[in-house]
């Protein structure tokens, strides 16, 4: 199978943000297809030999198939007008250093390149590496492996850098290496909670089978439909094996209890067949609906996961309900020993308890649900780009040294339209707006077109530095349009990349310091507000990729809250119809709300914002945790249908699935627990959430299900 690394899977394709960005890329180029190497120097980097050798480094670099170019402050040429043709000449003197002492002067007076191309106190340079759009993993791979031979080969002591071919090797490097390493943890831990379990080696291979078998279904439909592994789908193998492995063992041990019960082999097969079946094919439904419910995201990505696991549970119902049925027939199974006696007694004793305990357990589990709540209220949508990713990793060592020593690393893109944005009085007052966008949002280095114009001002005074500014009069601005027409400047790809043929459409583009996304909307609500009243002659709206992740995020939430509404919703149906009563219908749910909140008083209390990964939790718990819950009902219901008094059958029902539920929750959290050892905080708060929900869930369903029934149980306890 592929891994897949695409950020772009995770944009809106179809609404309004969505286009607009598509239309803005299609006009001036993409905003994250780029490299940004960091060099630092032990002194000032206005050194000619160490100047010398960046340049070469870029020239190097730049003949590298996948490299459109390489911008670096020993490369950079500026056009000097005058006469019939223009020359160019370099920005600093590469073998003079006198000249090259006021060189630095003069650029630092100016401000040029500050905090982009030249770095805090003048320690460090960057080169700015642009790669071809659109470039496949294994091309990109290729591309980062030569450029860090050309590196090596330079032999500078001092270097950083990041970017997406950067990101995307570590992100897929780190995928590959977890996914094994999830299974083989969840697995070994997963054989010895068998083994304790059972005690019997009949119930270690069966449920194995059984689970290989889902896992190879599943990857299996994902590769032949074309769906690679990314950062969610790493997560599909455990969450079948888990899946899997649940309904394995809830038949297994189903056939043991009927043989311990003196029933035949045969007998014993239809009986867990029957039984089993049943109420498998319900909770395999309720966790399909709880995964389908991501449909209602709009994420590509979290759609893909949801339905691939929807699917997955599926194949792991029939080849259950298929191969354990032919294992128990015709493969030798080790009755209950002493060991399953003894733990049957131990829920006989727990039953007594909560009969005498069902008041102050309903105490208890309303005052934690009214703190879980308050906690839960805590919540807030947010999300930084790199903030899945480890402090500690190589990866984010090199980002914050960039943020450290240059502009930030979060690309930020406004786009201005109006009519003759390149005329004098229009780039007077962008000049004015940039500063307000460069205080409003905090950017570090900001280019346009008005930088643009400001550098050709330099060339109308030979390159001179000093220059870096707008034309000081009219007469001055109509020379250097005169000058810039003559040398057919407006066809020039570097003006293209920032004002489009027309100029009626300009961009605005910077670097962010990695705040959040929050903090990123809540700045352009506040700009926009100001920037009302002033009255500028263009209208603006901010784009960019990272600026779609986070309106994303937002709606994200949004839509797993009308997903997870709608699986309450097609849960209570379900159970409604079981039981043909609304009142069990919503028995059966409050116990499954109480996780629920649970795990949303984590986020709450400790700060942890609702994203993709952590929001998702939500529906994938409520779809799983509801298994208990079906299964009890299933059974309560069996055994009122087999004449049995409600008491009797609600004590049977206890004793009979408790100890099922305990294990098949136990083997859930050894399945999801191991992912709380990656390196993607993302994948950590998966595991460790879904862990935490499972354990509240089994709780609740063990004490707050049978209380709840046993106060209140309205037509039950007549039905026969």
């Amino acid at each position: 199978m592929a891994f897949d690394y695409d950020l772009e899977k995770f944009f809106p394709k179809n609404d309004k943000e969505g286009k607009a960005f598509e239309a803005f890329r299609s006009e001036f180029g993409s905003d994250y297809d780029y490299l940004l190497i960091g060099i630092g120097h032990t002194s000032s980097i206005y050194d000619t030999a160490f100047l010398n050798r960046v340049g070469l480094l870029a020239d190097s670099l730049e003949q590298i198939s996948g490299i459109q170019a390489v911008v670096s402050l020993p490369r950079i040429e500026i056009p000097v007008f005058g006469g019939l043709m223009a020359r160019r000449k370099k920005l600093v003197h590469l073998n003079d250093p006198e000249l090259l002492k006021e060189d630095s002067v003069l650029i630092s007076k100016s401000g040029m390149f500050e905090g982009s191309l030249i770095g805090r106190n003048n320690r460090s340079v960057c080169l700015y590496v642009e790669t071809d759009p659109g470039i496949s993993k294994k091309r990109s791979d290729e591309v980062l492996a030569q450029i860090e031979s050309v590196l090596a080969h330079f032999q500078f002591p001092d270097t950083f850098s990041g970017g997406k071919i950067k990101a995307q090797k570590y992100f897929i490097d780190k995928l590959t290496v977890e996914l094994l390493l999830f299974l083989g943890i969840a697995g070994l831990m997963v054989i010895i909670i068998l083994i304790a379990m059972f005690r019997s080696f009949s119930g270690l291979w069966m449920p194995l089978i059984v689970v290989g078998f889902s896992l190879i279904s599943t990857l299996g439909f994902m590769e032949i439909t074309g769906k690679g592994i990314d950062i969610l789908g790493s997560v599909i193998p455990c969450v079948m094996f888990v899946v899997s492995m649940s309904s394995a063992i809830h038949f297994y041990g189903k056939f043991r209890d009927e043989r311990a019960a003196g029933r035949e082999r045969e007998e014993a097969v239809i009986t867990a067949f029957t039984k089993i079946g049943k109420s498998t094919f319900l909770t395999s439904l309720t966790t399909a609906i709880g995964f389908l419910c991501l449909l209602t995201t709009g994420s590509p990505p979290v759609m893909d996961f949801g339905l691939y696991c929807a699917a997955g549970v599926g194949f792991s119902y029939l080849i259950t309900m298929g191969l354990m049925p032919f294992f128990l027939r015709y493969f030798r199974v080790k009755p209950i020993d002493t060991f399953g006696q003894k733990s049957a007694k131990g829920w006989l004793f727990l039953w007594k308890i909560i009969e005498k305990r069902r008041k102050a357990i309903l105490i208890t589990f309303a005052v934690l649900t009214v703190i879980f709540g308050v906690g839960t209220s805590f919540i807030e949508a947010n999300n930084r780009l790199t903030e899945d990713v480890r402090e500690s990793s190589p990866l984010m060592i090199d980002m914050r040294r960039l943020e450290a020593e240059f502009s930030g690393v979060r690309p930020f893109e406004m786009v201005i339209e109006g009519e003759d944005l390149f005329s004098y009085e229009n780039l007077k007052k962008a000049e004015q707006f940039e500063q307000e966008v460069k205080e409003g949002f905090k950017l570090g280095y900001v280019q346009s077109h008005v930088s643009l114009a400001k550098t050709f001002n330099m060339s109308m005074h030979n390159g001179n530095p000093e220059y870096f500014h707008l034309p000081k009069t009219q007469e001055e601005y109509d020379k250097m349009m005169y000058q810039l027409r003559l040398n057919n400047v407006f066809g020039e790809d570097a003006l293209l990349a920032f004002l489009n043929k027309t100029q009626t459409r300009a961009r605005i583009s910077g670097k962010v310091y990695n705040v959040t996304g929050k903090e990123m909307l809540r700045a352009e609500k506040e700009f926009t507000e100001k920037v009302k009243s002033e009255n500028f002659p263009f209208n603006f709206a901010v784009t960019g990729s990272a600026r779609l992740i986070d309106i994303n995020i937002q709606n994200l939430t949004l839509n797993l809250a009308y997903g997870l509404l709608l699986g309450f919703v097609i849960v209570c149906i379900i159970i409604g119809i079981i039981f043909k009563s609304v009142r069990v219908a919503i028995i059966g749910l409050l116990p499954n709300i109480f996780p629920l909140l649970a795990a949303g008083a984590v986020l709450g209390y400790f700060g942890i914002p609702l994203k993709t990964s952590t929001a998702i939790i939500f529906t994938i718990g409520f779809g799983i945790a509801v298994d208990d819950t079906i299964h009890f009902l299933s059974r309560l219901k069996i055994e009122m249908g087999l004449g049995k008094p409600f008491y009797e059958a609600l004590k049977i029902t206890f004793t009979g699935t408790g100890k099922a539920m305990a294990l098949t929750t136990i083997v859930l959290v050894a399945g999801f627990i191991p992912l709380t050892v990656s390196g993607f905080l993302a994948t950590f708060y998966l595991g460790l959430l879904l862990s935490l929900l499972l354990v509240v869930a089994l709780a609740a369903d063990i004490f707050l299900l049978p209380v709840i029934l046993l106060m209140f149980p309205g037509k039950l306890k007549s039905k026969k």
